[in-house]
């Protein structure tokens, strides 16, 4: 099976945000955060393999893919913290963090590189006028 890939517009996601919201209300942010997850692994399973023979690229590579995928401006992998910059799924005015699909993209990012499981939190979004998205990621059970 060829792998494909589709593209929708920030005005598309965040009107089917709101179906979904419609109908599970906050329950459906979990939802979210499993689709990431399942994105994440695919960008990581890219990311290994590009960066094969120099594992340093590997958080390089997935920023970039991140980006060149249109879920952000900008991202930057340090330690534990990731910082981005243009999510897509940012909602101005929202007052909570709306980055759900992301964090679920980060935390399968994290545990792909270290074959150990993560929690992934948004401590910062630009939905609640935060500059930036920001995301602390913790080995589970630490």
């Amino acid at each position: 099976m060829t792998m494909r890939t589709i593209r929708i517009s920030k005005d598309e996601l965040l009107e089917i945000r709101k179906i979904y919201e419609s109908v599970m209300s906050y329950a459906c942010y979990g939802l979210f955060f499993r689709e990431g997850e399942v994105l994440g692994r695919n960008m990581a399973e890219i990311a290994m393999k590009s960066s094969e023979g120099n594992k340093d690229r590997y958080f390089e590579v997935v920023g970039n893919l991140l980006a060149g995928r249109g879920w952000v401006e900008k991202a930057e992998f340090s330690g534990d913290s990731v910082v981005v910059h243009g999510s897509i799924e940012v909602e101005e005015g929202k007052g909570m963090p709306t980055c759900h699909i992301l964090k679920g993209i980060i935390k399968s990012i994290y545990e792909s590189y270290f074959n150990e499981s993560f929690s992934c939190e948004e401590v910062e979004c630009e939905s609640k006028g935060d500059e930036r998205c920001m995301f602390k990621v913790e080995r589970k059970g630490v």
